[in-house]
């Protein structure tokens, strides 16, 4: 192989007898430092792709380090109180209670409502108060007998149903006082007591020794009234 000096030897010896004009020389030039100048460029970007990334990866590090350490999972809510299970251990169900007898305070709080086997049984749940009528409009019979009250209690209302095919009335007796919610009713006498009558639906309402008594449904007003006036021990 032909090494560096030979090849400038023989060089040399081709160009000796070249002439280079002034022009061309400073053109050669010209070209010569364009390219250092190109090559500086490309060697200057390649250092500082490497140092902007190396100080992005400073700045991100020191925004970490001023942030807040964050606590392990848990403990935020260790420090709040827990309210449910407060709640839980403040309303232990025993066995056979209820969430509703707990909240209502106490077992004998909570309203059942039951069926009746017959008018003896009613008045044994009910007292001296319950009363029965004497007259029944013609093809009606008694289908049943709902109590409800307070458990562990005496029954604080009693519901007769009479049924006639697809009509029905029924008669219902309550330990409730409230006679000023019949305003808007007609006022009438029942056996020398106080009643009031809605002729419209057929209601007829009267109150006897601090119980309500009512006769209400599918019949006239004469019948309810009828039915009313026949009540009796």
């Amino acid at each position: 192989m032909i090494n560096i000096r030979d090849f400038k030897s023989i060089a040399d010896e081709c160009m000796k007898d070249i002439k280079v004009s002034e022009e061309l020389k400073d053109k050669t030039l010209m070209c010569c430092q364009k390219k250092r100048n190109i090559n500086l460029n490309i060697r200057v970007n390649r250092l500082l792709v490497p140092a902007a990334s190396f100080v992005l990866i400073l700045a991100t590090v020191g925004i970490l380090n001023l942030l807040p350490p964050k606590t392990g999972t848990g403990e935020d809510n260790a420090a709040q109180p827990n309210i449910m299970a407060a709640t839980d251990n403040a309303m232990e169900v025993a066995p056979g209670q209820t969430t509703v007898d707990i909240l209502s305070g106490s077992d004998s709080e909570a309203i059942e409502s039951w069926s009746v086997t017959n008018p003896d049984e009613a008045r044994k749940i009910f007292g001296d108060a319950f009363i029965m009528p004497g007259y029944i409009p013609e093809g009606f019979k008694l289908e049943e007998i709902l109590a409800s009250g307070y458990k562990g209690e005496m029954a604080d209302k009693i519901i007769l149903n009479y049924v006639k095919e697809e009509l029905s009335f029924s008669i219902t007796e309550e330990t409730k006082a409230l006679e000023d919610e019949f305003s808007g009713y007609k006022k009438i006498d029942i056996n020398g007591v106080s009643g009031y009558l809605k002729e419209d639906g057929t209601e007829v309402h009267w109150f006897l020794d601090g119980v309500h008594y009512s006769v209400a449904g599918h019949i006239s007003s004469d019948e309810a009234l009828r039915v009313a006036a026949s009540m009796k021990r």
